[in-house]
């Protein structure tokens, strides 16, 4: 019974509920799938002043978790020796299919590279280097840490596969 009632609060949860939140941990229901580091500074000991991640349901053992929720946040502080996480902005991931995934780090848009370009792409073809099926796109505006949803169009992603 405990299970469902998680299950039930995790799913009536609103990507704008989790603004202000400071993670970890996170919201009953939901667990860190991604986090990828950006920065605005070239200051070494700032390079993980922001992190884009990306929440959802845990999954059983060899299950695909349910992906919930993309979200921007600022560096809050340590607990310990674990960062600690304001969170800024968060979006809804998008219903993007099988076969596609969360990238960061390694897109471009208009065919200039832009790490703070994060998409879902397809399931690439590893013969290629670059992925042009991009689901949805978005780019984290530093410093204010805010998403502005792209044109997935204007953007396409280094094939992690390539070569494979």
């Amino acid at each position: 019974m405990i299970g469902w009632v998680l299950v039930i609060a995790a799913s009536s949860l609103q990507a704008q509920d989790l603004v202000g939140r400071h993670t970890p941990p996170y919201p009953d229901g939901l667990a860190l799938i991604h986090a990828s580091c950006m920065s605005d500074s070239p200051q070494l000991g700032l390079a993980c002043g922001h992190s884009v991640a990306v929440l959802g349901a845990p999954a059983a053992a060899g299950a695909t978790p349910v992906v919930r929720f993309v979200i921007a946040s600022r560096r809050a502080g340590m607990s310990g020796d674990s960062l600690r996480w304001e969170i800024v902005d968060a979006l809804p991931y998008p219903a993007a299919g099988p076969g596609r995934y969360f990238q960061s780090g390694s897109c471009r848009l208009d065919g200039v590279a832009d790490v703070q370009v994060v998409a879902v792409v397809n399931d690439a073809d590893p013969a290629r280097d670059r992925v042009t099926d991009i689901a949805w796109a978005a780019r984290l505006d530093l410093p204010e840490a805010r998403f502005t949803v792209l044109d997935a169009a204007r953007v396409d992603c280094e094939n992690e596969a390539y070569g494979l």
